[in-house]
């Protein structure tokens, strides 16, 4: 929210895929992603943002409250993977965003389940969807440490 050239970036891509499309679908937790499409791009007729955490969802909602955007952001509020197309008023989605993020991730290889929702929903797109991101790299190192499963040892006396 507050990286000038992070959002930047984010409108460039945005206004690259977005004026020529009319329903957005944005996967995150705590995303504003959806507020930024909102706001910037009029020509947009629904968007959709999937908060499956209450706390972001209640955050996402007082944001929109409060804003006055030119197109309603609809928060649905159940897991992705269990979105029917009349969730999203039986509307094929053209634009499936994602940051992303989620909540219950742990290890940077959680994040990848973005993809399985993609998958997931894949009746409610349509068949010339843009998605974004559109490509994940995975890294890695291979590493030893001597005492790793002491990690989770108790303590006992310091």
């Amino acid at each position: 929210m507050n990286d000038l050239s992070r959002n930047q970036q984010f409108m460039t891509a945005l206004s690259k895929i977005l004026p020529s499309k009319s329903s957005v679908l944005s996967v995150s937790d705590g995303s504003l992603l959806p507020v930024l499409c909102a706001h910037t791009h009029t020509s947009l007729k629904n968007i959709f943002a999937v908060e499956g955490n209450s706390y972001s969802a209640n955050s996402l909602s007082e944001l929109i409250e409060h804003s006055t955007l030119p197109t309603p952001v609809q928060i649905l509020t159940k897991s992705p993977t269990e979105l029917t197309p009349a969730d999203v008023g039986n509307i094929p989605i053209d634009v499936l965003l994602s940051e992303p993020f989620f909540i219950t991730s742990t290890l940077p290889w959680h994040n990848l389940y973005f993809w399985y929702i993609r998958s997931a929903i894949d009746e409610l797109l349509s068949p010339n969807v843009v998605i974004m991101p559109c490509v994940a790299y995975l890294k890695a190192i291979a590493v030893k440490f001597q005492n790793l499963h002491l990690l989770k040892a108790p303590v006992c006396t310091v």
